[in-house]
C-alpha cells in the first residue's frame, strides 16, 4: 500500500512537470502510418516524438526561408534572387567556390565569438 502511495504520488509529480513544461499536439495518421514513422525514427536514433519536433522544425526553416524578401524598396522570392540582383554578386559567388579552403580565411578569424 505504501508503494502504491509512493508511486501515485510520483507520477503526480511528473505529471505536474510535464503540463508546467511541455504543450501537447495531438495528430492523425492513416493506419500504419504511425508504425512506418517510428521506424523511420529508430533508423534516425530518434524517439517518434523527437523525429516529429525535427520535421516540423526542419519544415518551419524551410518555409521561413521561401518567405518573400524585401530590399531596397524591391521585392524578391528569396535571399538568392535578393544576392544576384546585386551587381557583381554572382561572379564573387563563383569565385569564392572556386577558392581553394587552403586559401580561405579561417572561420575564427571571421567569427571570433563562435
Amino acid at each position: 500500500m505504501l508503494s502504491d502511495v509512493k508511486s501515485n504520488a510520483a507520477t503526480r509529480a511528473k505529471n505536474k512537470y510535464r503540463d508546467k513544461t511541455y504543450d501537447q499536439i495531438n495528430i492523425v495518421v492513416k493506419k500504419g502510418k504511425k508504425e512506418t514513422l517510428k521506424a523511420h525514427a529508430a533508423t534516425k536514433g530518434e524517439s517518434l516524438n523527437g523525429f516529429v519536433n525535427r520535421a516540423i522544425d526542419e519544415a518551419v526553416t524551410r518555409d521561413n526561408k521561401d518567405d518573400i524578401v524585401a530590399r531596397n524598396g524591391k521585392t524578391f522570392a528569396n535571399e538568392t534572387e535578393y544576392l544576384t540582383s546585386i551587381p557583381g554578386m554572382d561572379e564573387s559567388i563563383i569565385k569564392g567556390m572556386n577558392t581553394p579552403v587552403s586559401e580561405c580565411v579561417p572561420m575564427e578569424e571571421v567569427f571570433p565569438d563562435v
